[in-house]
C-alpha cells in the first residue's frame, strides 16, 4: 500500500490512537456487533479517512487519526522547545497517518515548510 499522509500503510502493529487523545485500543477489540457485518463487495468498501483507517487496524496497522492544525501547532510547539525532530518521529512512528481538515484553510509558509518535512520523514521510512 502507499505510504502518506492521508494514505495507509500497513504494518505490523496493533493498536489506534484518536484525535481526542482516546486509550490505545487493541487491533481486534471492535464490538461484535460490528464485527459480524457480511463480507462488502468492491464498490461497497469504505471510503472515508476514519473507515479506511478501522480499516488498516482491523488489518494489524498502528493507526492515528489528527486534526492538521493540531499537528502543526505541536510542530511549531517543537520548534519553540527545540523538541521538533522528537514530535516528528512521534507522527512517523504510526504506520498510517490520517490527517483531517488539510484543506479546510489555508497554510503559512513554516505550515507548508513543516507538513513538507513531515510527509518526506513518513515516505522515507
Amino acid at each position: 500500500m502507499d505510504q502518506g499522509v492521508a494514505g495507509l500503510a500497513a504494518g505490523n502493529s496493533s493498536y489506534v490512537e484518536g484525535e481526542r487523545g482516546g486509550r490505545p485500543r487493541r487491533a481486534g477489540s471492535t464490538p461484535a456487533s460490528r464485527s459480524s457485518s457480511p463480507a462488502r463487495s468492491e464498490s461497497e468498501r469504505p471510503t472515508s479517512p476514519r473507515s479506511l483507517g478501522h480499516l488498516a487496524v482491523r488489518q494489524g496497522a498502528r493507526v492515528r487519526f489528527a486534526k492538521t492544525s493540531r499537528i502543526l501547532a505541536d510542530l511549531v510547539d517543537g520548534h519553540a522547545d527545540r523538541i521538533w525532530d522528537k514530535r516528528v518521529r512521534e507522527l512517523v512512528r504510526p504506520d498510517v497517518l490520517i490527517l483531517g481538515d488539510v484543506t479546510m484553510r489555508q497554510l503559512g509558509a513554516s505550515q507548508t515548510d513543516d507538513l513538507y518535512e513531515l510527509v518526506s520523514e513518513r515516505q522515507g521510512r
